[in-house]
Order: C-alpha cells, then structure tokens, then sequence
C-alpha cells in the first residue's frame, strides 16, 4: 500500500494530490500488505497540514526526503510530516527502534504545538526507542504506550509513558490541554484499575496529568469509540459496552 494526500476545494474540484512511496528490499514482502499505514491528520489556522502513521518498509519517501527504517524490514516506524496549503513539505520525521513503533493519534493545538500518542513493542532482546533525545525501554514482547509533544517545526519537546497499555484517541482544546483515552492492562501506571476498565486523561500542555477519569466495566469488549471536547471545554464521548453494566462516575449504565 502506499500513502496519498489530497486537497479539494469548496466546489469539490482537486486542487492537488500527492503520494509517499515506500520502498521494500526483499522481495519476501509483498506489496498491499499494510506496510504504509495513515493513522491521522489535522490542520491549523493558517491551513497547514500534519500528518502522522507508520511504515514498515526499508523506505518511505514524500517528495525529495527519504526516510529509512531505523529496524529490520517489516518492523514499524512511525513518522510524522508538515505540508503547506498548497502541499509542499515542510518537514517530515521518523521516530523508531529496533522493535515496532506505532502512531495511533495526532493533533495540533492553537498555539502550534503537534501532540502525538502510540505504542511500541520491544521484539528484541536489546531494545532501543528513542524519540527525541528520549529513549524509551520495554520488556520484550510488551506493548507500552507513549505521548509526545513537538512544535511547529518538528522538535520534540517532550515525551512520556503512557498511563494504560492502549492508548486511542487524542484530542487538545483551545488552551492546549490533551486529552487521551485509554484501556487499562499490564503494564499499567495504575496498578489498582482493573484490566477492563477504560479510562480518559487530562493533561496540561506540559504533560503533568490534571486528572483521571475512569469507565468501570466488567468487559474488554467496551470501548470509546469517540469523543469531541467543545469550545467551553467540555467532553462529549461515544462508546460501545459488552458488559451488563458500566459506570461512569456516579452514573451507571446498563
């Protein structure tokens, strides 16, 4: 599979398109196997455009810049990547290891700070991750989570483990607060929330936590599936639940 990127005007018209080629080395990965993977997008007030996902290719090229696997082929990198308005790059990022290193959500806040999640898996023995000058370690065969902060051009200003073993969505408000959601397992930060429960965090644009709420059910089969946070700073979420009952807060569901 490869990446591609588009802009449409108002009217519906294709203003300009554009794709990520990925390379593969060895012949035993065949193509349209997943190895380009968007995960997502968002766009600021001056209409630039960010972008984020991973690659498990020995390549993944956007216009003249090439980025190369940091692991094996077929180990996942993620990347990162700015466009203008009119879809000239302005700069792209891979961060990765030797194991596999996902990006699952991406959002940019109103004073131009890009906010990413993911996970990362240690496949190895001797395991190295780094994002920034950060490095990030995990048992093998462990899937760990992670949030990062970059600026506007690309620098990573900082990076810290995530506080449930999947991390979902991501989303910031007008004054840079993030918000991410989660599901609780091993390893967790919280070593005393069960592994069913969901959980939803608030962090400052620091990434110190300001506080924690938690989605108790007795099913891994419930989920957030969405959630918007208004202009006023409220959250409204969407989810599904398995469990015959769930609570959320002082409120339960059935």
């Amino acid at each position: 599979d490869e990446l591609f990127l588009a802009k449409y005007d108002t009217n519906g018209g294709t203003v300009w398109a554009l794709s990520g080629t990925g390379t593969n080395i060895s012949t035993a990965i065949a193509a349209g196997s997943g190895l380009e993977v968007p995960r997502s997008m968002d766009i600021d007030a001056q209409n630039n455009i960010y972008i984020g996902g991973h690659f498990a290719t020995a390549k993944l090229g956007f216009q003249s810049t090439v980025l190369n696997n940091a692991g094996a082929e077929g180990t996942y990198d993620l990347f990162m990547a700015k466009f203008n308005d009119a879809g000239a790059l302005q700069w792209i990022k891979r961060e990765g290891g030797n194991g596999n290193e996902y990006l699952t959500d991406l959002a940019q806040d109103n004073q131009g700070r890009i906010d990413i999640n993911g996970s990362y898996i240690n496949v190895y023995n001797a395991y190295s991750f780094t994002i920034g000058t950060t490095l990030l370690s995990a048992p093998q065969s462990v899937t760990n989570t992670f949030l990062a902060q970059y600026s506007n051009t690309g620098t990573n200003s900082w990076v810290m483990t995530g506080r449930t073993q999947s991390e979902t969505l991501l989303r910031t408000d007008s004054i840079g607060n993030i918000y991410v959601t989660g599901r609780y397992g091993t390893p967790c930060n919280d070593a005393t929330i069960a592994t069913t429960d969901l959980a939803i965090y608030q962090y400052n644009s620091s990434g110190a936590v300001k506080w924690i709420k938690k989605f108790s059910g007795s099913s891994t089969g419930n989920n957030i599936k969405n959630f918007v946070v208004s202009k006023y700073g409220n959250l409204v979420i969407i989810g599904d639940m398995l469990s015959n009952t769930m609570t959320l807060g002082s409120v339960s569901i059935t």
